[in-house]
């Protein structure tokens, strides 16, 4: 416990050097980082073009944050996901269909972003915001595919299976994104100050309705069973500590 107690001060050490080194790169970094998390809940397009001016970025300042970088190694989900893809590439050695999972190897090139956003982790709040953007802008494309769809506006509407509405995504994948959505938003609504809890609510009613909109059951019992467990979390959460207004 003390050792991982050291380890956050030096860390958080590395994020104030950073910041008083380079405070303007560092701003800048935080932005594209940003932007990159609106992308991400983008067309597929979006997603790997909006990767470029971050990655960009982080190697001209490669100097002013090297030092912390190499603590992203100690992140447990960090750990996690290198033993994953290292267990993806050698599974591929026996694969009776290779080219499928070479493929699914190349997917996971997105786990870069982690490398790519540590160095602007401090500045989590921006990278929310950018992400809650995106959701909502996707919550807009089913609004805009609806709207097509009942006045018949070919322009508005995207390519999607017939009762489906997942907006530019494939249902899904739709279905995975607004539920995982679902997830940034809840712990808002239950735990967050009173703006907090109003934006919450309005990001996660828009989700949940995104994603009974998609047709995708495994999503509806996926967004269905988050809700009830963090419903639960937060009353027991309540008891636990006497909050009237929680339970």
């Amino acid at each position: 416990m003390a050792e991982l107690g050291i380890q956050l001060r030096t860390t958080e050490e590395a994020f104030a050097e950073q910041r008083r080194v380079d405070s303007y790169g560092h701003r800048l970094h935080a932005m594209l980082g940003a932007l990159w998390c609106f992308c991400a809940c983008g067309p597929m397009s979006m997603v790997e073009i909006g990767l470029v001016p971050l990655a960009v970025c982080y190697v001209i300042r490669l100097p002013r944050h090297s030092r912390l970088g190499f603590r992203l190694i100690y992140q447990t989900a960090v750990q996690a996901g290198v033993l994953f893809i290292a267990w993806q590439a050698l599974s591929t050695t026996w694969s009776q269909n290779r080219t499928l999972g070479l493929d699914e190897l190349v997917s996971c090139r997105f786990a870069l972003s982690l490398v790519l956003l540590w160095p602007v982790l401090d500045r989590r709040s921006w990278l929310i915001a950018g992400l809650a953007t995106g959701l909502l802008a996707a919550n807009l494309g089913q609004v805009s595919h609806a709207i097509g769809t009942v006045c018949s506006v070919e322009w508005m509407r995207f390519p999607r299976m017939p009762h489906r509405n997942s907006g530019w995504w494939q249902p899904v994948v739709g279905g995975t994104m607004l539920t995982a959505g679902l997830g940034l938003h809840l712990p808002a609504l239950l735990s967050g100050s009173l703006r907090e809890r109003v934006l919450g609510l309005m990001g996660s009613t828009a989700c949940f309705v995104g994603v009974l909109a998609t047709g995708s059951r495994g999503a509806w019992i996926g967004a269905t069973t988050l809700v009830m467990v963090v419903v639960s979390w937060s009353v027991w959460r309540g008891l636990r500590t006497g909050r009237t207004g929680t339970r």
